[in-house]
């Protein structure tokens, strides 16, 4: 694990090619490919972790969502991970080009939707204090805190 931890190195941000999104995305009901995730989380800055964690991550996840643009073109992507009796909203990015039309809103409202039809009674999300505000009025603090522990750089 802590080879893992100091493998972490943020990513690269990279400019994408045809990124101006016009007209309505699609949410399809799919895990993204660790390309996509990858492509995702360079294009918002987050940190990168090597291909082999996040294919690992990618299938032990409980349902995830990909938007595409009206070309088919992968613009954001979302995940619920837990255990059937806690859920947890993760990795929810949208490329900069097409955030602001409502597409996270949208992946996060059907993940939450996907927890109520499976009877998963404990929901949260993680997310970083920098996009935490993204998340007020669709969660609630109940003064709970997600800890972590230190990760060595």
């Amino acid at each position: 694990m802590r080879r893992w931890a100091h493998s972490q190195t943020y990513c690269t941000p990279v400019a994408h090619v045809g990124a101006h999104v016009t007209g309505p995305t699609t949410l399809v009901e799919r895990l993204p490919t660790v390309d996509e995730y990858l492509l995702l989380r360079r294009l918002v800055g987050w940190k990168c972790p090597p291909e082999d964690a996040c294919a690992s991550a990618l299938v032990a996840s409980l349902f995830g969502l990909v938007a595409q643009d009206p070309d088919g073109r992968t613009v954001g992507m979302s995940r619920l991970v837990g255990d059937g009796l806690y859920g947890l909203v993760v990795d929810v990015v949208v490329e900069p080009a097409a955030q602001g039309q409502g597409i996270g809103s949208r992946m996060v409202a059907r993940l939450v939707e996907w927890t109520q039809q499976h009877d998963i009674p404990h929901v949260a999300v993680a997310a970083d204090t920098s996009v935490a505000r993204f998340y007020r009025g669709m969660f609630e603090d109940r003064g709970t805190r997600y800890l972590r522990l230190p990760t060595p750089l």
